[in-house]
């Protein structure tokens, strides 16, 4: 995260419905951080999209948001492998469901194996 950047208590605040599962033993992480023009608008695009993110792979998957900028989002997806996580990064639903969501920055993403 850039310096600057203050988080409730070292951490990111406020996870918004979190769903965890664990399937594996193995599993890889995606993590995407961007801003969002509205956060509300935002997250309800990324609700809807939750069996698209299960259909590509996604095991359990977790958002936040930066107390002092609200619309400063990040979202930790869980994946068997990093193949999926890669796939679902790539796919047009998800570039169309950013657009129509209002992502205005370029996603900072990573993904661990």
């Amino acid at each position: 995260m850039e310096s600057g950047n203050h988080f409730k208590n070292g951490a990111f605040p406020k996870s918004h419905k979190s769903r965890v599962h664990f399937n594996s033993v193995h599993m890889s992480k995606m993590y995407v951080r961007h801003k969002v023009a509205d956060f509300n608008n935002w997250k309800k695009v990324y609700d809807d999209m939750h069996s698209h993110r299960k259909e590509f792979g996604c095991t359990g998957e977790f958002v936040f948001r930066q107390n002092e900028d609200p619309n400063d989002v990040l979202i930790i997806t869980d994946w068997s492998n990093k193949d999926q996580a890669m796939k679902y990064g790539q796919s047009p639903i998800l570039k169309e469901a950013m657009k129509n969501a209002g992502v205005l920055s370029t996603p900072e993403i990573n993904i661990t194996d």
